[in-house]
């Protein structure tokens, strides 16, 4: 099943971060996105400690049985957070180059990526890329309109759409598979 969702009440700015798995804190939690955990809905997260004292409160709390962690090594934490490298390096990169005329910040990632239409998968990341602005954009204010029903309605659209986009899910992903994309290309 896909896990991922449009953006949906992201602060505007997200779509201009390039800053991935906190890398400058002391610790950083993030949802574990692989299997079996993606599936499991206790939470369980991935935790990277670059402090000494917390690593060492960390392990007296595993001793103690208070918390339940198991070494991984860094291949395992990149997997688990692969969509948010994607989002903040190469969806950045297309952002970046596709609001070239604006003013932009300075980002450690340069406008660019591969050509807009080069392969069928470079042109369904960028669509759903595209896609991802606009429901951040406008679900607070659906949401505010005092109406839950006509949200969970617009929500569950926005949201069946985009995982056919970028996950080839449902019948929208099977309908953009029968359009001979190649989702390897």
């Amino acid at each position: 099943m896909a896990t991922g969702d449009p953006g949906f009440f992201q602060n505007s700015a997200c779509d201009f971060c390039d800053y991935v798995i906190a890398e400058t804190a002391d610790i950083s939690f993030g949802d574990a996105w692989v299997e079996p955990w993606s599936a499991d809905g206790r939470g369980t997260n991935v935790v990277v400690v670059r402090s000494a004292v917390l690593h060492d409160l960390l392990l007296e709390a595993i001793d103690e049985g208070r918390v339940d962690l198991r070494p991984v090594d860094s291949d395992f934490v990149v997997r688990t957070q692969e969509a948010g490298f994607r989002q903040r390096r190469e969806g950045l990169a297309f952002r970046l180059r596709r609001f070239a005329p604006y003013p932009r910040p300075r980002k450690r990632v340069a406008p660019g990526g591969p050509p807009l239409f080069a392969t069928a998968l470079a042109y369904l990341r960028h669509a759903a890329g595209d896609f991802r602005v606009e429901p951040s954009r406008v679900s607070r204010r659906r949401a505010g309109l005092g109406r839950p029903a006509l949200y969970m309605r617009w929500a569950r659209a926005t949201l069946t759409l985009y995982r056919g986009l970028a996950y080839s899910a449902g019948w929208i992903g099977w309908c953009i598979d029968r359009l001979n994309f190649n989702r390897g290309a």
